[in-house]
């Protein structure tokens, strides 16, 4: 992967490849053209190398420039992979002398160490670099990386309930309440959010369109989900006082939000709740949507968790739900209480 470095004043990218424990090196202005440098090469040894004197990190830096096109969530899953794996393997080691035994041995203790669900991660992303090189390294089809998983011990996600999320929204910014608000209504992923522009919001038919990576193949599609009432008035104001091509841009840049990982759980301190994370919103919701009868495929078209083909098998049935789902989703109103005097509250106890 190109690296930033400062050459004279100047910002430069420096590309870099390794071939036969050598490594080649270049200067280039943009980030983009030494990645395309590296590509490039690593695609003229691809022809030339057999798997007897290919390296286990020429395997790696040439699957992880195919994966550029995953998304950020993915690709940092794949880095940390090769990062958690070659702190257990010399990565100048070939290829061919890689064995299901070695791979085995590398995952148990990871296993040890940070768990199963941490090592079979690994392996998931291990045995998918693999087949990868298979198709284009000419690697061997007994893929080594294909070893047993290994037994998980999940904690369950800490969902919120929705008295405790509506504390948190009001001790949100308002900037921060209206995305809060979107999320809930939504069910969307932060990034999704992170990416939203104007031109996704469709008013006059009351629907937003979210893009997602989340696909075979990394391809960014998107759905139409349906806008709610309640928020169909809260991002109309929102749009008031936004200038930005983005609906929810970070307000002192200007710019797309990169993180936001820490700040819920400040307000959630702030709040008084037990903190929750953005994703656990998204839960919420579909929590929500099922204890109160919504159908089952309609909220998987909610979540975005079908294939896109049957997009159209659903339209008519969001449609219909969405007074359902704004029923669910919209803010309860609390009746006001009568005042009691402290002495009549205990003259009702004596």
């Amino acid at each position: 992967m190109p690296s930033k470095v400062t050459k004279r004043g100047k910002v430069k990218w420096l590309a870099s490849i390794m071939k036969n424990g050598k490594r080649k090196q270049k200067l280039f202005n943009t980030k983009k053209t030494a990645l395309d440098w590296e590509v490039s090469k690593r695609n003229e040894e691809w022809s030339k190398t057999s798997m007897d004197s290919l390296l286990l990190l020429e395997w790696a830096n040439s699957y992880l420039d195919y994966c550029q096109k995953f998304s950020e969530a993915t690709l940092w899953e794949k880095k940390y992979t090769f990062k958690t794996f070659f702190q257990r393997i010399d990565p100048q080691e070939a290829i061919s002398e890689l064995t299901p035994g070695k791979v085995l041995g590398i995952l148990q203790i990871v296993s040890v160490e940070k768990g199963g669900n941490v090592a079979n991660k690994i392996r998931k992303n291990l045995v998918a670099g693999w087949n990868w090189g298979i198709k284009y390294q000419n690697l061997s089809r007994s893929n080594p990386c294909l070893v047993d998983r290994f037994p998980e011990k999940r904690k369950a996600r800490y969902i919120p309930s929705i008295d405790d999320f509506w504390k948190a929204h009001d001790a949100a910014a308002p900037h921060d309440q209206r995305m809060m608000l979107t999320y809930l209504h939504t069910a969307a992923r932060r990034k999704e959010l992170f990416e939203l522009t104007w031109d996704d919001i469709d008013f006059d038919n009351q629907r937003i369109r979210l893009w997602t990576s989340k696909r075979k193949g990394g391809t960014n599609e998107f759905d139409w989900i349906p806008m709610t009432d309640d928020l169909k008035k809260t991002l109309i104001r929102h749009q008031q006082d936004n200038n930005s091509s983005l609906v929810f841009p970070d307000p002192e840049s200007g710019q797309k939000y990169t993180s936001r990982q820490h700040y819920l759980k400040r307000v959630c301190k702030r709040a008084g709740v037990t903190p929750f994370g953005w994703h656990a919103i998204r839960h919420l919701t579909a929590s929500m949507l099922i204890s109160n009868g919504v159908p089952l495929s309609t909220i998987q078209k909610v979540l975005r968790h079908k294939n896109l083909t049957t997009t159209q098998r659903y339209v008519h049935e969001l449609d219909q739900n969405r007074a359902k789902i704004q029923q669910v989703l919209s803010r309860k109103e609390k009746s006001p209480q009568v005042q009691v005097h402290p002495r009549a509250k205990l003259k009702l106890v004596k």
